[in-house]
């Protein structure tokens, strides 16, 4: 219905479209339709941008996209602050595993 692929509960827009198109089928009033010029299987009725949706969106990216950062930078600043560290603990463990 929407250019969105998956449904949601962000606000009164699932009921809105029904009682829209139900409304349409009880008067036999035509509804507008867009469809995809290359392929004619595609088609969406509401083609707007629904802000809640974006909103969800963007917070989404947003919130994944800083705790990415922040997990490169520890491990970056870990590598930094104790360079040889790794290489210590390797060593070490590789010896206690002869004995």
């Amino acid at each position: 219905m929407s250019v969105h692929p998956h449904p949601d509960n962000f606000g009164s827009y699932q009921r809105d479209m029904y009682d829209r198109l139900k409304k349409a089928f009880d008067e036999g009033e035509p509804v507008k339709c867009y469809v995809s010029r290359s392929d004619h299987s595609v088609s969406v009725i509401d083609n707007r941008m629904r802000p809640a949706r974006m909103g969800v969106n963007i917070l989404f990216a947003i919130v994944f996209s800083l705790s990415g950062g922040a997990a490169l930078f520890a491990a970056i600043m870990g590598k930094v602050m104790h360079p040889n560290e790794h290489l210590t603990n390797a060593s070490s463990g590789s010896a206690d595993a002869g004995r």
